[in-house]
């Protein structure tokens, strides 16, 4: 049986499966780099990979198979956080809250992980002091 935690993958193309695999090996990278505090190149990655999540969701849309298409898009929505891109994220996590189609325990759980990404957000803000340069008294 050809099935990822449970998602079924079993009808879906060649060229999406290979694109899903590149996205989980994108990730694997981000995770590794990320571990050597090597921020910059994971944050490449991640996005990366956020950018092929985003894909895979439109395809699966379209082959109206919405709950694998929930899936990617909650992996292109903590992608896109973890390359550092709340405001993206933040973005892509209206759609994913409203997503139709889906268990209430899959929509709770994107609530709360979109209120913690925004609760950080908040936090990034109101923290973030830019410096003012050549301000005339």
């Amino acid at each position: 049986m050809n099935k990822t935690k449970g998602i079924d993958r079993s009808g879906l193309p060649d060229s999406f499966l290979a694109d899903e695999q590149r996205k989980s090996n994108l990730i694997v990278e981000a995770n590794l780099l990320k571990a050597r505090e090597e921020y910059e190149a994971a944050a490449e990655k991640y996005a990366a990979a956020a950018e092929i999540e985003e894909k895979l969701v439109q395809e699966l849309v379209h082959l109206n198979r919405r709950e694998k298409a929930f899936v990617h898009l909650f992996s292109a929505v903590s992608c896109w956080a973890q390359a550092g891109d709340l405001h993206r994220a933040l973005r892509l996590g209206t759609d994913l809250v409203s997503f139709e189609g889906i268990s209430q325990a899959r929509q709770q759980s994107a609530k709360e992980y979109i209120e913690v990404l925004r609760s950080r957000y908040v936090q990034w803000m109101r923290s973030w002091q830019p410096q003012m340069v050549g301000t005339a008294d």
